[in-house]
């Protein structure tokens, strides 16, 4: 959490490193699971809206 909002406020991943006391590697792998974390969110999100419009399409064609 600590590394989102450095970096939103402007810092550099190094200086983010050094302020927090951990390695420049350490933040780069935060970012990446970071990243893996909200593309799989958004793809659970689309199936989740795409079963939803097949259920609602099939309901509405079976009245």
């Amino acid at each position: 959490m600590e590394i989102k909002q450095l970096l939103k406020q402007g810092f550099s991943k190094v200086k983010v490193a050094e302020k927090l006391g951990i390695s420049r590697v350490t933040v780069y792998r935060y970012l990446y699971l970071f990243l893996i974390h909200k593309r799989v969110h958004l793809v659970d999100s689309i199936s989740v809206q795409n079963s939803s419009w097949l259920v609602l399409k099939f309901l509405h064609g079976a009245q």
